[in-house]
């Protein structure tokens, strides 16, 4: 199911709303977008031979700086869905030898290929978000958009 289906016709309440210490639906869709940027920018870390990933900033500073409950759903979708459309249009056309590329993933300390660094960003994209007592499990994968 899209994401845009799951949430578009939900209160603003319920996707502001908090569960303790947890992400609102709001703040989950935020942090899908903060994170399309590193995506796209190990891509281009790979593809410009770079011998090291850059690193993710594991306190997700982004998103709690980011104020994405006082953004609309409407927003955040756009935003979300033109950051995966780039970064889909990044890697779209790239041959096969291309993705046999390798850089060191920075916190494993491992060498990754790119088709590898794709993948995982694939398949970590589900997520669950809260919403009232209520739980919805958004799959974003490739095949989403």
């Amino acid at each position: 199911m899209r994401l845009e289906t799951m949430v578009t016709n939900m209160p603003d309440e319920k996707l502001k709303k908090k569960d303790g210490k947890k992400w609102s639906v709001k703040e989950q869709i935020g942090h899908l977008y903060d994170l399309e940027a590193l995506w796209y920018g190990r891509i281009e870390d790979f593809l410009s031979g770079k011998k090291e990933l850059r690193p993710v900033d594991m306190t997700n500073a982004a998103t709690h700086a980011a104020n994405h409950n006082d953004k609309s759903i409407s927003e955040l979708l756009r935003l979300f869905i033109d950051a995966r459309k780039q970064l889909i249009n990044k890697v779209k056309d790239i041959d096969e030898t291309t993705t046999a590329i390798t850089a060191l993933h920075p916190r494993l300390q491992k060498p990754m290929r790119l088709i590898d660094s794709l993948f995982l960003w694939q398949n970590t994209m589900i997520i669950i978000l809260p919403a009232s007592e209520n739980y919805l499990i958004i799959n974003t994968r490739l095949v989403y958009i």
